[in-house]
């Protein structure tokens, strides 16, 4: 499992520089708000898994699900991820023109 939440990891850390340098750090940031998210929300999803199943059934559904969801996310990044630079999003705004 820890390979593909590796080959998950290693893409995500550049590709904001890839497609928009000048906005690199905001993107990151939403995509980190979007992770602590996710960070709150597992141990309640793991907590409700072992209730409902209690003993070795609760954790093996709470490890299944983490496997899913890294092997979905890694098909959806290789299918989907493109670090083509986006002209839209490299062009820094000026406050100098706005009067």
């Amino acid at each position: 499992m820890q390979l593909f939440f590796g080959a998950n990891q290693c893409g995500m850390g550049c590709v904001f520089t890839d497609i928009a340098p000048v906005y690199s750090t905001v993107l990151n940031t939403v995509v980190n708000t979007m992770g602590a998210l996710a960070g709150i929300m597992g141990p309640i999803v793991v907590a409700l898994l072992t209730e409902q199943f209690p003993g070795v059934a609760g954790w093996r559904a709470a490890f299944f699900g983490t496997f899913l969801m890294n092997c979905f996310s890694l098909v959806l990044w290789f299918v989907f991820v493109r670090a083509e630079i986006v002209p839209e999003l490299n062009t820094p705004v000026s406050t100098a023109d706005h009067s």
